[in-house]
């Protein structure tokens, strides 16, 4: 996989070298931030699943959640198409209180066992 900076949205996109469609349809791994007190998550998606968990080398706090955009909501803009139907997300954080939160989403047909590889080896610094 190869990754990319998605400029217009300040996300990473982590995609599959080879296949058809630009780097976002390849896309297997899309990751966003946002700042707060608490994990948040979009009053425009459903929540199907949630549970906590820790990951990453330094074991950080997460939440997992499976998530899918409701109907009648616009496709959210220069993401993966796979961001609009069901899919899991892992927010982590490093510390307690108000600071920076890393969402990490999956894309359906990415193994989860390369999932949980890739977020078992996360380092904020």
């Amino acid at each position: 996989m190869s990754v990319e900076y998605v400029s217009s949205i300040q996300s990473l996109n982590l995609y599959e070298h080879e296949g058809g469609g630009s780097t976002i349809d390849r896309s297997k791994i899309f990751i966003r931030y946002f700042d707060a007190n608490r994990f948040l998550t979009l009053s425009t998606v459903n929540i199907h699943e949630t549970s906590d968990l820790t990951i990453g080398t330094e074991k950080y706090t997460a939440r997992r959640y499976e998530i899918e955009k409701k109907r009648g909501v616009s496709d959210f803009p220069n993401q993966p198409p796979w961001r609009n139907a069901r899919h899991i997300v892992t927010d982590i954080r490093s510390s307690d209180g108000y600071g920076r939160y890393y969402v990490i989403a999956k894309s359906p047909d990415l193994e989860l066992r390369a999932y949980e590889a890739f977020l078992s080896s996360i380092k904020i610094e």
